[in-house]
């Protein structure tokens, strides 16, 4: 049966789409962002393998193109990362040529080759299944998973009524973060980069500049969550292990932080 059934090229088109969400999915991803582009990717498969076989007359010949043709249009990202530091190799011009070659030589091999692809069918079916759900089970195992709810932040606040803040203090609030910027102690120190016409003019404005101010958290997510939520993390280590990539917990803190309910 599996000589027959051709589902490679589809199983091979899915794998990226379900590879991205799977590695990605303490990020908080929502399967909701995986539905159009794992459809299109099938979709486009679908129109090419079509394609193919209107000329060869041969479905598992077009199939085996289309997954050969699949297989470089995902892996060339991939394959230039590797080795974009090597000499020549990693070049564009060096890679486009060398991906042209083997699209010109994998379609002259399939669409020249006399012998029954049947074999060649079941094998890609398999491999291409199981890379499939290699994928689909971590996935689904995970949103199967509870999540212990991330306790409320900065509850031993006394936050000042709207009441007690004087009408004339009353103003739009802006909160610039320049994240991944370097204050301007480290700028001049370490990369010999005067600042201060960008920092004058902020506090000619009005704003206040932490001249010193150093980061508490090396991700972004988790230094917004604590600023906004006016507390610290530590409580969540008591959840999640210390070497934990779990971030859901931070995006809930993000969806509905102390700073937005108080104004």
């Amino acid at each position: 049966m599996l000589r027959r059934l051709i589902l490679h090229p589809l199983l091979v088109a899915a794998y990226p789409v379900l590879f991205l969400f799977a590695s990605n999915l303490t990020e908080d991803v929502k399967v909701d962002a995986v539905y159009r582009p794992l459809l299109f990717v099938l979709v486009v498969t679908a129109v090419v393998l079509a394609l193919l076989w209107l000329p060869l007359r041969d479905l598992k010949k077009a199939a085996l193109l289309t997954s050969i043709y699949v297989f470089l249009f995902f892996s060339y990202g991939h394959v230039h990362d590797a080795l974009h530091d090597v000499p020549w190799v990693g070049s564009n011009g060096f890679l486009l040529s060398a991906w042209v070659v083997a699209i010109v030589a994998g379609t002259l091999a399939v669409v020249r080759t006399k012998k029954d692809l049947g074999g060649a069918t079941a094998a890609l079916n398999v491999v291409a299944a199981a890379l499939v759900l290699l994928n689909v089970v971590p996935i689904v195992a995970h949103a199967l998973e509870k999540q212990p709810p991330a306790p409320p932040p900065a509850s031993h606040l006394t936050l000042p009524s709207a009441a007690e803040i004087p009408a004339s203090s009353k103003r739009d609030i802006y909160y610039f973060i320049f994240d991944r910027y370097a204050n301007d102690r480290t700028l001049r120190r370490f990369f010999h980069y005067d600042n201060s016409e960008v920092l004058d003019y902020l506090e000619a404005k009005g704003f206040y500049v932490a001249h010193d101010a150093a980061a508490n958290h090396e991700k972004t997510a988790h230094s917004v969550a604590s600023s906004l939520n006016m507390s610290y993390l530590n409580y969540l280590a008591k959840i999640y292990p210390p070497d934990s990539d779990e971030f859901r917990p931070i995006y809930q803190l993000l969806r509905g932080f102390q700073v937005s309910r108080y104004l």
